[in-house]
């Protein structure tokens, strides 16, 4: 990407190349000339916290980026800079964050980037430590409601870290989400019965993904008086809990 012209790339998926730190850096002296630029991948390249300022500075000049994927990388606990640029991006529909350990101070910022920017309609938050609780926190006191369709929060510490009462929040907030994943989040009974209650927010909701928690009979029973009020009734997995059999059965038959 040398020279000083403007770059009529419209897709760069640079990811799984081991860019690290100084890679990156380069890249970003680019970013300013690539206007057209609306879909970015720099899933699994070895970037560091070190990157967060150069991305910062440079991704506000993609005014039309509607896909950024960041996931699996080293970013550490502080993007909130990263976040806050972003929100220059009044395009952007598609953000991938997984599997970067993020601050509780992220949080917060992830709500205003979601408030900021009108088309944001899928957040990729898997396995991301605390700003993930923190979102879902500012989320179920938000007065408005967010474009959300997909929220995936698979593979963080949930269950007994986010008051039952948030989920209906959440989904008031999010009430257009289509699909909901919240897999191999340490659920039990107390927090399915939130989310239960949550699910009459929703006017849209397709699928709930709630597999490979410890949910049991009493959570299930839970889930399925919420299910019978529902106008439109979403696909529910919950494979893998610790229900007994006799309650999964029974779950199946009836939906």
């Amino acid at each position: 990407m040398s020279g000083q012209g403007l770059i009529y790339a419209e897709h760069l998926n640079l990811g799984f190349n081991a860019m690290g730190d100084m890679g990156t850096r380069h890249l970003c002296t680019s970013l300013a000339r690539c206007a057209n630029l609306k879909h970015l991948d720099l899933s699994s390249t070895g970037m560091q916290k070190g990157c967060i300022a150069h991305l910062a500075q440079a991704l506000p000049h993609c005014r039309h980026l509607c896909v950024l994927k960041l996931t699996n990388n080293a970013l550490g606990p502080n993007v909130v800079p990263l976040l806050a640029a972003l929100t220059a991006c009044q395009e952007l529909q598609h953000l991938e964050l997984c599997k970067n350990t993020l601050a509780a101070s992220a949080g917060r910022a992830l709500l205003n980037l979601a408030v900021a920017c009108k088309k944001l309609e899928v957040l990729y938050l898997r396995d991301c430590g605390a700003a993930v609780p923190a979102m879902l926190e500012a989320m179920a006191t938000h007065e408005g409601v967010l474009a959300v369709r997909e929220l995936i929060l698979d593979g963080n510490q949930l269950g007994g870290v986010v008051r039952a009462n948030v989920w209906r929040g959440v989904l008031r907030t999010c009430q257009f989400v289509e699909y909901l994943c919240v897999s191999n989040a340490f659920l039990q009974d107390a927090d399915v019965a939130g989310v239960a209650e949550g699910l009459r927010e929703c006017n849209g909701l397709r699928e709930v993904n709630l597999q490979r928690n410890v949910i049991r009979d009493d959570g299930l029973q839970c889930l399925a008086r919420a299910l019978e009020l529902c106008r439109e009734r979403p696909t529910v997995f919950v494979n893998y809990n610790a229900a007994s059999l006799e309650a999964m059965r029974a779950f199946c038959e009836r939906f």
